[in-house]
């Protein structure tokens, strides 16, 4: 496993993020045994060249081992869907953004939109406090990855050095 590690630091091969699920095989008992078998690693040029592909894990009804599918198709770019992040609750003023926007009184008698309002309302507070608060959490993630990387291959080569 040390070899194989190696291998991919010194080739700088990175694992592309399986989407849906985090297993890939199972023995299908009552008690099942779950392992992540398979695994797609790509090159930095090859993922600047493919950003937007994804990897998925297919259904598969006929074999205890579920396909992976590569998708690189082009996808359109739509609006963003709202999601909430967990690690948004630990964070100072969550809370209060939340109820500020929550809070609002909205003067529609139907009680439908009065809710989509509130929800809307408080998902672009959101949004916005996590844009001030976090910043591009997509941006950080790269470049930690980035130093991981880095960090990596300095000791492999420091552990390779005679000495």
């Amino acid at each position: 496993m040390g070899r194989f590690r190696r291998f991919l630091n010194v080739c700088e091969l990175k694992e592309v993020y399986l989407h849906g699920r985090r297993y890939t095989w199972s023995n299908e008992r009552e008690n099942p045994t779950l392992v992540r078998l398979d695994r797609v690693f790509v090159t930095a040029g090859w993922e600047e060249l493919y950003n937007s592909c994804s990897l998925r894990c297919l259904a598969s009804v006929v074999a205890d081992h579920s396909p992976l599918l590569l998708d690189c198709t082009t996808q359109t770019v739509g609006r963003k869907r709202f999601q909430v992040e967990r690690y948004w609750l630990k964070l100072d003023g969550f809370s209060e953004v939340v109820q500020s926007a929550w809070g609002v009184i909205d003067g529609d008698p139907d009680p439908f939109r009065r809710l989509t309002a509130k929800l809307k309302r408080t998902a672009r507070q959101l949004m916005s406090w996590s844009d001030k608060k976090v910043g591009c959490i997509k941006l950080q993630l790269m470049t930690a990855r980035e130093v991981v990387l880095r960090l990596d291959l300095a000791r492999g080569v420091q552990a390779a050095l005679p000495g």
